[in-house]
């Protein structure tokens, strides 16, 4: 199973990809929506005024969760259905551009195989 992440910061044209790729392969392909922008949506963790490091650590604690918990939802998706790609709007790592410390100390505090 091919596994395709887009990243990039704001305005950075990732959506307009998906809208692309969606119309270009249909139901060949699987998309694992952004989760950060899904859990503040529902108000499911709330942004704090003003923002705080230590909310920014909770946030991504249950980014990484929701993150690895819709990559296998989509995985057995895809396996069962006959789909061969899935595009993830952003990935596990986009993580670490919040926090201080770069990739390794990023996995290493958030138990993250950068692999």
């Amino acid at each position: 199973m091919k596994q395709v992440v887009l990243t990039g910061g704001p305005c950075a044209g990732k959506t307009d990809v998906l809208v692309r790729l969606t119309r270009a392969f249909g139901k060949k392909i699987l998309v694992v929506n952004e989760v950060a922008s899904l859990l503040l949506s529902i108000g499911r963790y709330p942004m704090p005024d003003p923002w705080m490091q230590e909310w920014q650590d909770g946030f991504q604690i249950m980014i990484i969760a929701e993150q690895l918990r819709l990559e296998d939802e989509i995985s057995r998706e895809a396996e069962s259905s006959g789909v061969r790609m899935i595009v993830c709007d952003r990935g596990v790592l986009d993580g670490k551009a919040y926090l201080t410390g770069g990739v390794r100390e990023f996995c290493d505090r958030f138990g993250v195989d950068e692999s």
